[in-house]
């Protein structure tokens, strides 16, 4: 009996290491979605403060839907308002995604997508792990801990806002 008593000691062990492995990622990669979040409301914030008008998002997700409920895919909802209409979260069955409407043009939401097989698997990101962020139809990487951590908040924002202005000017 002892010996059984040992080996479920260790079968329980490995399902604990398992749920801290399994909670530790979910809890990073929460993380890394409120950063994005968080950039997303600073340059709202910032691109309203510049002049730019905003539109009701949900007058946007209106035609979006549309051709989702038509191909039968989960239609997108406005999960929680945080400046009135204009900056929102928007829930796409399980995803969350801050976003605004910018008038005469279309929604802005940063979204990113972690770039390391390891980390799932380890909980540590490895020296090659890029976080890529979606932004204003393009995309940029960053070193995963440098994002994570804040030390390039600056150089995010500022490419970030660039990216924006860019893809205004693009606009007829």
């Amino acid at each position: 009996m002892a010996e059984a008593a040992r080996d479920q000691r260790n079968i329980l062990g490995v399902q604990d290491k398992e749920a801290q492995l399994e909670a530790h990622v979910k809890d990073v990669m929460r993380q890394l979605d409120a950063r994005a979040a968080a950039f997303t409301k600073v340059l709202y914030q910032s691109a309203k403060a510049g002049g730019i008008k905003m539109a009701p998002v949900r007058d946007k997700l209106a035609g979006i839907n549309m051709g989702r409920r038509n191909s039968g895919v989960w239609e997108l909802v406005i999960a929680e308002e945080i400046d009135g209409p204009y900056l929102v979260v928007v829930r796409d069955l399980t995803d969350r995604e801050t976003q605004f409407a910018v008038e005469g043009v279309g929604l802005y939401g940063m979204n990113g997508h972690l770039r390391d097989d390891e980390f799932k698997k380890t909980g540590v990101f490895s020296p090659n792990c890029q976080y890529e962020i979606y932004w204003a139809d393009t995309s940029r990487k960053y070193p995963c801990q440098d994002y994570l951590s804040g030390k390039i908040d600056q150089r995010v924002y500022d490419e970030m806002a660039t990216l924006f202005g860019k893809s205004l000017a693009q606009r007829p």
